[in-house]
């Protein structure tokens, strides 16, 4: 991407690349129900999973869940999620591996049910748990959002993990288009998702 195009034309472009994926996929009504439910029902089933062993709270248990979610499997993702918690209940389990920062963020939301948000560690695992908690605004920029919105570094190879400049670029776009397919921001961004990552698993 060029980084001489002001921040106006980079959304444009974002956008541009993005919609009509989004349009060809709304036309899909089993996809569109995918992605409505995906946060709600399909994040939601595990946070209430987590809660039962834990007894943490749900905001805590959608940081866990997004705090271990970077670079990661689904399938992966929430065995994690649900071990770290199963550990915080007290169950004779290890804790999660995974990178150093995550783990803080785990232990982090473990302790402390009132703000888990303070500890939490990048833009996209903030959204992500703001986003599985119920904030419809909330839009997750991760690499599959990224590569629908043909986002490139200087070299030209994709990006994966967007600065907040792209993140803010990435959003601006998504934020569109939920206005013109009528969905919400965090909806548009889970069925453009599903859309290019050809699952919802």
């Amino acid at each position: 991407m060029n980084r001489n195009r002001s921040k106006g034309q980079r959304i444009r472009r974002a956008r541009e690349a993005m919609l009509p994926i989004a349009i060809e996929a709304i036309k899909n009504p089993a996809l569109v129900d995918q992605a409505v439910r995906w946060y709600g029902d399909k994040c939601g089933d595990i946070t209430y999973r987590m809660m039962k062993v834990s007894g943490m709270n749900e905001w805590q248990c959608c940081v866990i869940l997004a705090a271990l979610s970077a670079n990661t499997a689904w399938d992966v993702n929430v065995a994690r999620a649900i071990q770290a918690a199963e550990y915080i209940g007290g169950r004779d389990v290890p804790f999660p591996g995974g990178v150093p920062y995550h783990l803080d963020n785990i232990v982090w939301a473990g302790a402390h049910p009132k703000d888990p948000a303070r500890k939490l560690t990048g833009r996209k695992t903030r959204n992500f748990a703001k986003a599985i908690y119920g904030d419809e605004a909330a839009v997750t920029v991760d690499l599959w959002i990224c590569k629908a919105a043909n986002l490139t570094k200087r070299d030209g190879n994709p990006v994966k993990r967007p600065h907040d400049g792209q993140y803010d670029i990435v959003e601006a776009a998504i934020d569109q288009i939920s206005q013109e397919i009528g969905l919400s921001p965090r909806d548009t961004q889970a069925l453009i998702w599903i859309a290019v990552r050809g699952s919802a698993d």
